[in-house]
């Protein structure tokens, strides 16, 4: 009980500290496990010692204990000529639990992403343009505020002697605020029914967005001897977005103002493959073993009008390459089981970016291998051909803690 009342109080520390930023609308942070993270950037798997990955569901069976985990990132990326910026977010908060005989549950909550940005572009002040005897100053202001958040349904079942599934449910909701400003002159506003103005006029363009997507993901696990085989494919099948707009104008060169609110839906319900990949990890002895993955990933297709600054995910391929090597504690009366080591490396490509770094992970099991604290650190590059958005340097530490038990009998 007190494993689960520590993990209980990390997440919801994680959860109110939780400060990430995003420009764009749908493009879900995939469910990132520090573990997985050291070996490459691994979809599939994890390089614990009960064979569990929270990034396949068709590896939950294995385990026959109630899990309740989750994951917290710091990030810092640098470009060429300007200060880094620094993130803090949580990346999932995951719970199974075993239902049958090699059979199990799983839930899961991923902020897939955070809007908050407020920018003010002003123009033509020191132009000295004149109307009407007065020097024309004007705002441009930008906000934005909301996010989305995916919680994942799962069930994993071994289908028959080495041969395992996992089927995940991903409901996706959220809303998001959009407000775009032109201010002439000096005219502020502080709300809708509140403004003053001394020249000229003010456009203020407003819009509301609900969102709700489903798609669902099939995984699965194929386990010979000394290698494993691991496929995933994942689709869309909804996608509904409610926008409710408002227009605001006040201008003096006219009389009277003018407010006007309208309504839409957009809903897509044609199926969209996501993303799919293959994976392999073979063992190289008992205790250590390499795997190799190649992945394509599109992301969600938002209609570009609700897409924050024209801001899409491209359509990336991956290759990820990893290790992990076990170091037994040699003694029975020590709290830590096993030392986990890892390594890997990755590159991602896609039209106009390509990416590429090294990663590196420490798993600490203990109380007989059921409870573990993962460690997983990265350092990449991203550049472009297409933009001159060249010389991004980054990096992520990411911590997890999972604690098992028997919940239920």
């Amino acid at each position: 009980m007190i494993k689960i009342i520590l993990v209980i109080i990390f997440n919801v520390s994680i959860v109110l500290g939780n400060t990430n930023n995003y420009f764009g609308l749908g493009e879900s942070r995939s469910m990132q496990d520090p573990a997985m993270l050291g070996m490459g950037g691994s979809w599939y798997f994890s390089g614990q010692t009960n064979g569990v990955s929270t990034g396949s569901s068709a590896t939950f069976w294995r385990t026959r204990l109630s899990q309740l985990g989750s994951s917290f990132s710091f990030s810092t990326n640098k470009f060429e000529n300007f200060p880094s910026q620094s993130v803090q977010s949580l990346n999932y908060i995951h719970f199974q639990f075993p239902v049958g005989k090699r059979k199990a549950i799983a839930f899961s909550l991923t902020p897939s992403t955070r809007v908050n940005y407020h920018i003010n572009d002003r123009g033509l002040d020191d132009e000295n343009i004149l109307f009407n005897g007065e020097i024309i100053q004007t705002d441009l202001i930008y906000y934005g505020k909301g996010g989305i958040t995916d919680l994942r349904i799962s069930y994993s079942f071994e289908f028959e002697n080495n041969l395992s599934f996992g089927i995940d449910w991903d409901i996706g909701f959220g809303s998001l605020l959009k407000r775009d400003t032109l201010i002439v002159n000096n005219i502020v506003v502080t709300d809708f029914n509140e403004f003053s103005y001394s020249n000229i006029y003010l456009d203020t363009y407003e819009s509301r967005l609900l969102f709700r997507a489903n798609s669902f993901k099939i995984n699965s696990l194929y386990d010979l001897d000394k290698l494993q085989i691991s496929s995933s494919i994942a689709f869309d099948y909804e996608l509904l977005i409610i926008e409710n707009m408002n227009y605001f104008t006040n201008n003096n060169l006219y009389t009277g103002t003018e407010f006007l609110s309208t309504s839409s839906d957009s809903k897509k319900t044609n199926f969209n493959i996501r993303a799919f990949g293959v994976g392999f990890a073979y063992k190289l002895a008992k205790n250590s073993a390499l795997n190799l993955e190649i992945h394509n990933n599109s992301g969600r297709l938002i209609p570009k009008k609700y897409q924050i600054f024209e801001n899409s995910k491209e359509s990336t391929s991956s290759l990820h390459l990893g290790f992990f090597k076990w170091i037994p504690s040699k003694s029975d009366f020590d709290i830590l089981n096993t030392l986990v080591l890892r390594s890997g490396c990755y590159f991602e490509r896609s039209r106009a970016f390509y990416d590429y770094g090294i990663t590196l992970g420490i798993g600490l099991e203990y109380f007989n291998n059921t409870s573990m604290i993962n460690l997983g650190y990265k350092l990449g590059s991203r550049n472009s051909e297409l933009i001159n958005l060249n010389n991004e340097v980054y990096s992520e530490f990411i911590i997890s803690i999972v604690s098992s038990d028997k919940w239920f009998k």
